[in-house]
């Protein structure tokens, strides 16, 4: 139902009109000068307006101008009234911005039709605006694309000169071991030059070291797959990492049942997974958690990163934890470069993270990486499963997620995963209030708690948590419903919380389908209801 915004100081002209319009269909609600007008049209937010000249306080002209000036209102079309035919005020208000004008006193089919054309202008300002938005919306999705193929042609660049080189290189390195080992031929090992070759020797292997993580990162390195278990990859290496780790970093296996085979170089594959763990390491100087998690996933749509050819099926996940010093956004976008490092010179080659890129993307996989100043980095492989068709499982959850018409409160930090959770929900009929860390959250909610039907919160944001966010929320309100999203392993530091209490917790990067999933089975539920299952990431456990 169309609804119309009355604005006039006569009370006899308002119920005329309001009787006249109702009679017609239309929902109506009325203001008595400009002031009010501008109120009312803010918070209901009115199809058309039928504007006064001349009321007391604030005049129906300056009315118009300030609703035109208003960014969330100047879409409204505003019809002039007066007692006038196209008198100078008439004149004005059109100056003002105003569409069109009705005269006193009132012919109804004319008014009928004059509501119809601002109508008309407000369907059409309406299907534009929506227009426009959907080409912000792909011009932003479109350069975010351009951005991860010039980031993947860059890395690619580089890693077919880097393996050029490194493999030159390697043929050299053969030339000098092998020469000073004919040069040791015959000599005391106590006698200098002796000693001098060893340390030739020495180097030349280091530089083999370099040349062979050049060669992964460059995927010219034959790579033998095999099926291997991933729960055994990482108990092997928990085993060689106590010693490396040290005594004052906590180390724990999360080993998931069930999850399968994958195909991959067994040796190439715990290497990768070894720098991880030296990487995070390094993070903690002065102590801290080292978890290393193992999972079987559903990839519902293709991947979320352009960099990286997976499929939609079903894979393993394999989490490398560090609760340390964490990155910044800008390290965050470098870490895969050939040669990049924020360790001190002597301390780092920069090669470590490109090798495990080259690994991750030689075995047809993905890497994640989720971080924060302070606050810890987790890295997420994802492997497809030895012997399933990719979308085999996909196509049997093809049914589309359920929507609905609730008022859903979102709080997540980062801006790309807020925009992408408000632009699903909303795309579903769901009413959805945006806040971009935990006080502002607190304070939407505060606002209009009976407004709100659910909370998607992120587990870990500034100034509150989210964790936070849910217990001031639930002290005055014990049955609001809730969902945590992170990109963080539950058993991670500051998001132990998640597991501890069983809360519903959904993986970043999620699809639409998983988020849509998510928050129709909460709402459905019985309010105060915990679930230990966890879903995400355009994955499912």
């Amino acid at each position: 139902m169309r609804k119309v915004l009355i604005v006039d100081d006569a009370a006899d002209t308002v119920d005329l009109l309001t009787y006249v319009l109702k009679d017609q269909g239309y929902d109506v609600c009325a203001a008595h000068n400009g002031r009010q007008a501008l109120e009312v049209a803010s918070a209901q937010r009115p199809d058309v307006i039928l504007l006064d000249v001349m009321m007391p306080e604030m005049n129906g002209i300056e009315a118009c101008r300030r609703l035109k000036a208003d960014p969330e209102l100047r879409m409204i079309p505003v019809l002039m009234v007066t007692a006038k035919e196209l008198d100078e005020d008439i004149v004005a208000g059109l100056d003002a911005g105003a569409e069109d004008y009705v005269t006193k006193p009132f012919n109804h089919l004319v008014l009928a039709a004059r509501l119809r054309a601002a109508l008309r202008v407000k369907e059409f300002r309406d299907e534009l605006a929506h227009i426009n938005e959907q080409l912000r919306v792909e011009t932003e999705n479109l350069e975010k694309k351009e951005a991860q193929l010039r980031e993947a042609q860059k890395l690619e660049a580089v890693g077919q000169l880097a393996g050029g080189i490194a493999h030159e290189f390697n043929n050299l390195l053969q030339v000098i071991g092998g020469y000073a080992n004919c040069a040791k031929e015959g000599l005391s090992p106590q006698e200098e030059r002796y000693l001098d070759l060893q340390q030739v020797l020495k180097a030349a292997d280091r530089a083999g070291t370099l040349t062979r993580q050049l060669l992964r990162f460059s995927r010219r390195r034959v790579i033998q797959p095999t099926s291997v278990d991933p729960n055994q990859v990482v108990a092997n290496l928990a085993e060689m990492l106590r010693p490396l780790i040290g005594e004052h970093i906590a180390l724990e296996m999360i080993l998931g049942n069930g999850v399968g085979a994958v195909q991959v170089d067994a040796d190439e594959f715990q290497q990768a997974l070894l720098n991880l763990c030296l990487n995070a390491r390094d993070a903690m100087p002065s102590g801290g958690a080292l978890t290393l998690k193992t999972g079987s996933v559903m990839l519902r749509n293709p991947l979320w990163d352009s960099r990286f050819q997976i499929t939609p099926g079903r894979h393993a996940v394999l989490s490398v934890s560090d609760t340390g010093c964490g990155m910044s956004a800008e390290v965050q976008r470098r870490i895969f470069e050939p040669f990049f490092t924020t360790k001190e010179v002597g301390k780092g080659t920069g090669l470590g993270l490109a090798m495990v890129y080259g690994v991750v993307q030689q075995h047809q996989g993905a890497i994640h990486v989720y971080s924060e100043p302070g606050k810890g980095t987790t890295f997420k492989i994802y492997l497809p499963m030895a012997g399933t068709p990719a979308g085999d499982e996909h196509a049997a959850e093809s049914e589309p997620a359920p929507g609905g018409s609730e008022t859903i409160l979102v709080a997540e930090d980062d801006p790309f995963v807020r925009d992408l959770a408000v632009r699903i929900l909303e795309k579903n009929g769901y009413t959805v209030r945006v806040a971009s860390n935990g006080e502002e959250a607190l304070r939407i909610f505060e606002q209009d708690p009976a407004a709100i039907s659910l909370m998607l919160l992120d587990a870990i944001m500034p100034k509150l948590s989210g964790h936070e966010v849910y217990r001031r929320v639930a002290a005055e309100h014990p049955q609001a419903k809730v969902i945590f999203a992170s990109g963080y392993d539950p058993e991670a530091a500051g998001c132990r919380f998640l597991m501890e209490e069983h809360w519903r917790l959904i993986e970043k990067p999620f699809d639409a389908a998983t988020l849509l999933r998510a928050v129709r089975e909460v709402l459905d539920g019985e309010a105060g209801d915990r679930d230990l299952a966890t879903t995400g990431g355009a994955v499912t456990h």
